[in-house]
């Protein structure tokens, strides 16, 4: 059995710390931190995408992640 992160609780962790890095932390912490947000914005959206159980176009996809990361910043 594969281990499946829940990756609502990681997005709700990296969004909070991100908010603090981008106050207080160095620009390579906050490129750091803009590269993890991308890539769990880019994780959800893959599975939301290849989901047997949700059928979501290509570009609401793309919108959704695009939230995600601007909920971010």
């Amino acid at each position: 059995m594969d281990h499946v992160p829940d990756l609502d609780a990681v997005a709700d962790a990296v969004i909070a710390a991100h908010a603090v890095i981008e106050k207080n932390g160095t620009e390579m912490m906050k490129t750091l931190s803009q590269m993890l947000l991308l890539n769990v914005g880019k994780e959800i959206a893959r599975r939301i995408v290849t989901s047997k159980d949700v059928e979501l176009p290509k570009e609401e996809a793309i919108d959704l992640l695009k939230g995600l990361l601007k909920k971010g910043t």
